[in-house]
């Protein structure tokens, strides 16, 4: 699953190898050192084998600087849990939010990218992408 408004630089090929090596779940992160931006995005605590430990989306305060991009690898079992999500009046237009749910139930390794990926969902960053 991508989101649309994404723009990457990896390749995805390497996150499809920790999807099919440990059988689980798998998402999109990075390390991001610019403390001020950390609240964008979706931060997850990981353990040492990058077992996603704990997920918050867009905190206001951050308990790490490993933060998840909307590039996900979902198990069969896992997409079929979407109808579960949205029958308990969970978002619907956050793409985020499932990823914060589903942890609680499944699971879930992080992929920690070389490269770069950028949020294009406003026509300023849209802009400076085409610069």
């Amino acid at each position: 699953m991508l989101a649309g408004d994404n723009y990457f630089t990896y390749d995805l090929r390497e996150q499809l190898e920790v999807f099919r090596k440990t059988g689980c779940d798998t998402l999109c992160g990075k390390e991001l050192n610019e403390p001020e931006k950390l609240k964008n995005f979706g931060i997850a605590v990981l353990a040492p084998d990058g077992k996603l430990l704990d997920f918050e989306e867009k905190p206001q305060n951050p308990k790490s600087n490993i933060v998840i991009y909307a590039v996900y690898f979902f198990r069969k079992e896992t997409i079929s849990l979407f109808e579960k999500y949205l029958t308990e009046d969970n978002s619907s237009d956050n793409i985020g939010s499932f990823p914060q749910w589903i942890y609680n139930f499944c699971d879930i390794y992080i992929y920690k990218m070389n490269g770069e990926c950028y949020d294009i969902g406003t026509i300023e960053i849209y802009n400076e992408m085409n610069k």
